[in-house]
């Protein structure tokens, strides 16, 4: 269980927001800030301070994820590339090892939905770079499979579809051990017997070539995300740590602030709506559970996923990537006690506790057996990540200021 830390900061200012008491005993709150997020409503001494609190997170959790994901990244595309060069069983247990624990070192990334890694319209600076690296919920296996028997992944992989390219495929090719493909009777490579042409052993290979393609591509573009973010590189870091420097994309703290609670909802949209309420048969799903929505289907990671993207979640709020409220670092748990709102930093951070009790509980490998055994395993991990979620939508925004992103606007759940 959480125990409140003592804070290394003090501070003094007129806060944003008025915070009462309502009738019911639940928090209001009268907002002082603008509509657009610049923060104009804030005194100069708490937007000063946010600056200090975007510049923590930005410096402290942001870039060394990026950095440990460019490096685990790197060295999962030598793995691959050692088992395509040399395609023997032994080499492959060995990519096999080295994809789980980059792959969950890219599940933190994930969780980083800001800058040059999204699309422009998502966040300001977006470039589209992380569907370069992982394209989920886009994976089609069968599209993958035409590549393969038609060597598609001997040009430039960019020119692949991202649903046949990434993290994704790559967890296919190494872990699908039929030589079948997954393609239906009548697609093309069936009915006209190309796959039947292929014996086993050129399957095998090709796949291996394929994989050490995209696990390339893949390390290549994390280090293209992370050099976007270096003060030596493409410095996208001073959005984050000053709003003074010139050529921002970002115009002040409360913004950034606003920037890095909207990559939170990660955990909320994909997360619980997607990585959850799916497969668990709550949404968009006809059957009583539906395995094939699991994110992780061939390596069987989809409950360390879901934990490796709370952790992120929870460095974002903390400030510091030990994520349990014993650093110094300056996060969001800091920003909220400052302005009265201790309550909330309270609930959020047992929210925080609750959730990864509840994501520890799940089976592994969760899997289409696992849900077979026990449909209400992943629902009550459902259930127990959900007090969080909804005080990250509430509360937690509007003792903020900030706004709720575009995705997730009616949203009552």
């Amino acid at each position: 269980m959480h125990s409140p830390r003592t804070h290394h900061r003090a501070l003094a200012f007129t806060a944003a927001a008025a915070i009462t008491l309502g009738a019911g005993g639940g928090l209001m709150l009268t907002a002082c800030g603008d509509d657009n997020g610049s923060g104009g409503g804030l005194s100069p001494e708490e937007l000063a301070y946010r600056a200090d609190v975007s510049a923590s997170i930005a410096t402290n959790v942001i870039l060394p994820l990026y950095r440990t994901c460019a490096l685990d990244l790197d060295g999962l595309a030598d793995a691959v590339e050692a088992w395509a060069a040399d395609a023997t069983e032994s080499t492959a247990a060995t990519a096999r090892d080295a994809f789980g624990p980059a792959w969950l070192s890219w599940q933190r990334c994930e969780g980083l939905q800001l800058g040059p890694a999204t699309m422009p319209a998502v966040s300001p600076g977006g470039e589209d770079l992380r569907d370069e690296i992982y394209a989920w919920p886009l994976s089609n296996t069968c599209r993958a499979d035409i590549a393969t028997a038609r060597l598609e992944y001997e040009g430039a992989v960019s020119n692949l579809l991202v649903s046949t390219r990434g993290l994704g495929i790559l967890e296919y090719l190494l872990f699908n051990e039929s030589t079948a493909n997954t393609c239906p009777p009548n697609n093309a490579i069936n009915d006209g017997g190309e796959w039947a042409a292929l014996t086993d052993d050129e399957i095998r290979q090709r796949r291996a070539d394929y994989a050490a393609a995209i696990a390339r591509h893949a390390a290549t573009q994390a280090a293209v995300l992370r050099d976007r973010w270096e003060p030596d590189g493409g410095n996208f870091l001073v959005n984050f740590t000053d709003f003074s420097a010139s050529g921002r994309v970002v115009r002040n703290a409360q913004e950034a602030l606003n920037i890095i609670s909207n990559a939170m909802f990660y955990f909320e949209k994909e997360v619980k709506d997607m990585k959850m309420a799916q497969p668990a048969g709550l949404a968009l799903c006809a059957a009583e559970v539906c395995p094939e929505a699991l994110e992780s289907r061939w390596a069987g990671l989809s409950a360390e996923a879901m934990a490796a993207n709370l952790e992120t979640l929870a460095a974002l709020y903390y400030g510091d990537l030990e994520a349990d409220g014993s650093g110094t670092a300056l996060g969001f748990d800091d920003l909220l006690r400052a302005i009265g709102a201790g309550s909330v930093a309270d609930a959020f951070e047992a929210g925080i506790d609750e959730s990864r009790a509840a994501l520890a509980a799940l089976p592994r490998p969760l899997d289409a057996d696992a849900l077979a055994a026990d449909p209400d395993a992943l629902r009550d991990a459902y259930e127990g990540i959900r007090p969080l979620t909804t005080l990250l939508k509430t509360q937690f925004l509007s003792v903020l200021d900030l706004e709720l992103p575009n995705r997730a606007e009616g949203d009552n759940d």
